[in-house]
């Protein structure tokens, strides 16, 4: 998220296309390898988002800019700014939490069926996942570009960036929807 704040996408995409390469990898050594079957897919995934957070924070931490991590300097001060944080991010927090619940009933349910109902709604899950991955690029590049328009007083061109990423948007979802169907 800060580097794609500063219009920076580049870096976050190759940290996250190599631990992604990463995670096909290690799925592979670790369920055919290893014979490590659901156990060796979540390592697999552990390790490359750990691998990944550790990519991030290091190009912080060396980073020279005005964005760059200064681990001695966090501190928190309970000030205007932090209070209105909080007002956006603990609805917003509390919201995912009771989506995650709702859904854990939902898994316990397809749980239920037999191992190729679980195997289904399990490609399912992961193809709708990637779908809306697609989706959310837009949603991230257009922040990024609404964020800098909106500094500079073009609200104009926050207003147009908007509409542009919703149909860009809308238009690789129906399309990726429909291919899925």
């Amino acid at each position: 998220a800060v580097y794609s704040a500063v219009g920076n996408t580049k870096k976050p995409l190759y940290y996250l296309g190599f631990s992604g390469v990463l995670n096909i990898i290690l799925n592979l050594f670790f369920v055919i390898v290893c014979h490590m079957d659901v156990a060796g897919v979540a390592l697999a995934s552990i390790i490359s988002q750990y691998v990944s957070a550790a990519l991030i924070l290091q190009a912080l931490l060396r980073c020279k800019d005005i964005y760059a991590l200064h681990p001695g300097k966090l501190r928190s001060e309970m000030c205007i700014r932090d209070r209105d944080i909080l007002k956006l991010g603990m609805p917003s927090g509390l919201q995912n939490v009771i989506f995650q619940f709702a859904n854990s009933f939902v898994q316990m349910g397809v749980n239920s069926f037999d191992a190729t109902m679980v195997a289904g709604n399990s490609a399912a899950t992961n193809a709708d996942a990637m779908v809306y991955d697609v989706m959310a690029a837009f949603y991230t590049a257009c922040g990024s570009f609404m964020g800098q328009n909106y500094g500079a007083g073009k609200k104009k061109r926050v207003r147009n960036s908007y509409l542009i990423s919703l149909a860009y948007s809308f238009g690789i979802g129906l399309i990726l929807g429909v291919s899925l169907v």
